[in-house]
């Protein structure tokens, strides 16, 4: 399988700005909002990015929006991706890490894992 992941690039600021795109459609604004964000400007802005394949502008609909004012300073802040994780990365690292879980199942197999050849992968 050398051949399906050989050059695989992870780009972090790609995959930030994705998720960036995709947060404010989350219900997280609707919470902090008592709901009023679904009725005034989510499908609008929805039908923008899906129908249009335009960027989505839904935190600027809001900014713009007086009626969201109190709470115009607070919304980058309530959009810091790292709040909705949780405990992920602790729980990556106990599974994965040294010692965690994963390495302790692969332990049986060692033999083979170290034994084991590039494949390539032929469709």
């Amino acid at each position: 399988m050398d051949n399906v992941t050989d050059g695989l690039i992870i780009y972090p600021k790609r995959i930030a700005a994705r998720i960036h795109e995709e947060l404010p459609f989350m219900n997280i604004l609707q919470d902090t909002m008592d709901g009023t964000l679904t009725c005034l400007h989510q499908p609008e802005a929805s039908d923008v990015v899906k129908r249009k394949g335009g960027q989505n502008d839904l935190v600027d609909r809001i900014k713009a929006t007086e009626y969201f004012k109190p709470v115009w300073d607070e919304i980058d802040d309530i959009l810091d991706p790292s709040l909705y994780i949780g405990r992920s990365v602790e729980i990556v690292d106990r599974f994965c890490g040294k010692g965690g879980v994963l390495e302790k199942k692969l332990q049986p197999y060692q033999s083979h894992i170290q034994k084991a050849a590039t494949t390539q992968l032929n469709v």
